[in-house]
C-alpha cells in the first residue's frame, strides 16, 4: 500500500466519521441558535431609503433599545424606480424584527 492509498483511506475515514456524527444528531445544525434574539441589543444591518427611493445599507448598533451607532456600508446602495414603495412601513431602527417585513 503506497502513501496515496493511505491518504485516500484516511480522508474516507474522516468523511465517514463526520457523516455519522451529523447523521446521528450529535452535531445538530439548526436555526434554533437565533431564537429569541433581541435586536434592541447588539447590531444588525438595515436599508434606509430617502424620498427619491435611493436606499443605502447601514450597520446599526443598539443598546437597550437606543441607537448607539449607525455606519454606512460602503458600496451597499441601490436606486429603486419612481413607482417603488417601501413595503416595510415605519419602524424603529432598534426594534427591527420579522413582523416589520410582514406588514
Amino acid at each position: 500500500m503506497n502513501s496515496d492509498d493511505k491518504i485516500l483511506i484516511g480522508v474516507g475515514v474522516v468523511l465517514l466519521i463526520v457523516i455519522v456524527y451529523f447523521g446521528l444528531g450529535f452535531g445538530e445544525t439548526t436555526g434554533e441558535v437565533v431564537v429569541g434574539v433581541n435586536e434592541s441589543n447588539g447590531h444588525h444591518t438595515v436599508a434606509v431609503c430617502d424620498e427619491n427611493n435611493y436606499c443605502r445599507d447601514f450597520e446599526v448598533v443598539c443598546e437597550n433599545g437606543t441607537l448607539v451607532e449607525m455606519t454606512a456600508i460602503e458600496g451597499a446602495d441601490y436606486q429603486h424606480g419612481e413607482d417603488w414603495v417601501d413595503p416595510r412601513g415605519n419602524h424603529s431602527l432598534c426594534e427591527w424584527n420579522d413582523s416589520v417585513l410582514l406588514e
